[in-house]
């Protein structure tokens, strides 16, 4: 993918970083990190170095792919 084929950039570093959290593809906080990069967003180790910041993401992560995972059902 060439920088001209990547969508005009609307949000910031953390915003998409919340939005690939919570709408996916990504499931853990490294797919986020690899998912920005391939983006070009700038400095992504920077912007997601908080740990308050990082334990929101995987939390974010970790409830989608529950909520996409079907409960056993009751005998």
């Amino acid at each position: 993918m060439d920088a001209d084929d990547l969508p005009a950039r609307t949000l910031s570093t953390v915003e998409r970083a919340y939005q690939l959290a919570r709408e996916g593809p990504c499931t853990s906080l490294d797919d986020i990190r690899r998912q920005l990069e391939r983006e070009r967003y700038a400095s992504v180790n920077a912007h997601l170095a908080g740990p308050t910041l990082r334990r929101q993401l995987r939390q974010l992560c970790r409830d989608r792919v529950t909520k996409g995972v079907a409960a056993p059902a009751a005998d």
